[in-house]
This record gives structure tokens, sequence and C-alpha cells, in this order.
């Protein structure tokens, strides 16, 4: 019986020819966008030569390698590149696509679609730039979800705890919370004494108002007895509240922090292409009115990854923080 026991974990970390194939799918994909690229000459525009298109697919090349080999001893990587693989290959294969289409027929026609290998030249080549944008649409983003999960947590527990408050802040919540960033915009200029702080009281909004429904609607499904309980022992209002309360809605808290947070990002790039705030999305605006679209597309590769590892750093979070939770959290 022991014997057999021992011998259970071993044949699990076993790789099938299945999992083989799926950990090389990344890997042959991203070798044959490469060939692709390689054989198949540029005619549109005539005489462009691509650079950094076919750089950024060789180091892509000698990750996947990478990765695969480490995945080997490690389960958890091997786990993660067998789930993904297929996500993976079709992402390569969609600059593949995006490739063909460009510089390699011409289908798609300059200057509203750019290949590949122009979008990546232009994240060469003003990678500082590319930088200090996105330093201000971080600086605004954050600045925008502090203040609004600040404002959201409180107006959001005295909506669940008081009757009287629910009743004189509901309308509100309801009535200016769901309104789109542009929307907004008119009424918070009127307000804010500069762009910089519309946008930012753009952004807060969108977080305050998916927070504070959240846990209005979880602090006042919170079990009554579990309350009683804790009075009877002696704790006073602020201890429950502390203690007990919030404990119980942490579930619901980072439910609103993460829709808070997809909310903010649509309101963030609304505010800088209308408030001139800067940023990324005031970096799109300007190339566009200098009919500069590979840096539009530039700065959009920069956003959704931005964006993912914002999304990806709250998911972390919010996993080690509900791990006593059975099912783990992913987005």
């Amino acid at each position: 019986m022991s014997g057999k026991a021992e011998q259970v974990p071993k044949a699990a970390g076993r790789l099938s020819a299945y999992d083989i194939v799926r950990l090389c799918v990344p890997t042959l994909v991203t070798l044959a966008a490469l060939a692709l690229h390689e054989v198949l000459p540029n005619i549109y525009p005539e005489g462009y030569e691509s650079h950094a298109y076919p750089a950024a697919l060789i180091a892509l090349l000698c990750l996947w390698i990478v990765l695969d080999l480490v995945s080997i001893p490690s389960r958890k990587l091997r786990a993660v590149m067998i789930k993904d693989s297929w996500l993976f290959g079709a992402l390569v294969c969609f600059f593949a696509l995006w490739d063909w289409a460009t510089l390699k027929t011409g289908m798609l026609e300059l200057p509203l679609m750019t290949s590949p290998d122009a979008v990546f030249e232009v994240l060469v080549n003003e990678n500082t730039a590319m930088l200090l944008y996105l330093g201000q649409s971080c600086q605004l983003l954050f600045i925008g979800l502090f203040f609004g999960a600040l404002f959201g947590l409180i107006s959001g527990l005295l909506m669940g705890w008081f009757k009287a408050v629910d009743y004189w802040m509901s309308p509100i919540v309801w009535i200016f919370g769901p309104m789109p960033g542009a929307v907004m915009l008119p009424i918070v200029v009127l307000i804010m004494p500069n762009s910089y702080s519309t946008a930012a009281c753009i952004v807060a909004l969108a977080m305050w108002f998916a927070l504070t429904f959240n846990l209005a609607e979880a602090v006042k499904n919170v079990d009554k007895r579990v309350i009683e309980a804790a009075r009877v022992t002696g704790a006073g209002t602020p201890r429950v509240i502390f203690h007990v309360v919030l404990p119980m809605c942490l579930p619901s808290i980072f439910s609103g922090l993460f829709m808070g947070t997809c909310f903010s990002f649509t309101s963030l790039l609304t505010a800088e292409m209308l408030s001139a705030s800067g940023g990324l999305g005031g970096y799109m605006v300007w190339s566009k009115s200098n009919v500069q679209f590979a840096d539009i597309y530039a700065a959009m590769l920069v956003v959704i990854v931005f964006f993912f590892l914002v999304l990806e750093i709250l998911t972390r979070v919010q996993a080690y923080m509900l791990r006593w939770k059975e099912n783990p959290v992913e987005w």
C-alpha cells in the first residue's frame, strides 16, 4: 500500500504527449509568424523595411522557450502555460494576421491602419515619452481610485448602517452614479478649479458609485444575529463595525473595488481626452490631430498592458485577503 501511495504524486507530475503539444503551441505559432514575416515580401508601402516587429517576435520566441523549459520542473507554471497556451497562440496569430493584412498585402490601407512593425517602432523610439505619459495616467488613476474608494467606503457604510442616510443618499447615488464620465464632465468642470482635478474627480466618481452600492447592500444583509452576539459580549458600535461588519463585507468590498477600477479605466481615458489633462488619453488626441495613427495604436497597447497589470495586482490582493474562501478568486 505504501509503495502505491508513493507512486501517485510521481505519475501526476509526468508530462503527457498532449501536455507537451500544448506547451509547444505558443513557440510553434511564434516561429510560424516569424517565418511568414521573413518569407513574404513587404509590398505596402513600397520599399518599407521592418525591424521592430521581427525583433519582437524573436524576443517572444526566446521567452516561450525559457518558459517551456522552466515549466518542466515547475508544476504551477506548467499548469498556467498549458491552460493559456491557446490564448497565447491566438494572440500571436492576431499580430501575424495584422502584419499580413498591412505590410504583406496592403488590404488595410494607410494612414488609418498601420503595420505592427510601425507600432513597435513607436514603442522603441518613443519609449521615454510613453513612460512619461503613462506616469501621468498612473498618477491620475491612483489619485482618483484612492479618493473614490475612501469616500465609497464611508458612504457605503453609512448607507448600510443608518436608514436615514440611506433614505437621503440613495437618490444621489442612483442619479449621479451610473452616469458616464463624458456626461458628468460639464458639471464637474464648474466645480473643480483646473482640468487635472476635473479628470481625477471623474475617475473618483466611477469608483465611488461601484463601491458605495456594493458595500451598502452588503452591510444591510449582514446577519443581525451576529451583530447582536457581538453586542452581548460587550462590543460597542465602532468595534462591531470594524471587527464584525466590515470583515463580513470583504467579498462585496473587493467586488466593488474591481467594478470601480474597471469603470475608472473608461473614465480615465474619457477625462484625459476631453479635459486635456495629459496622460495617454491626451497623447492619443494629439496623435490623431497630427495624423500619427501608429502612435495611437502604440498608446492603445500600452493602455491594455497597463490596465491588465492593475487588474492583475488587484486580483492577487483579493485572492490573498479572501484566501479563506473555498474557490480561488480569478478574472
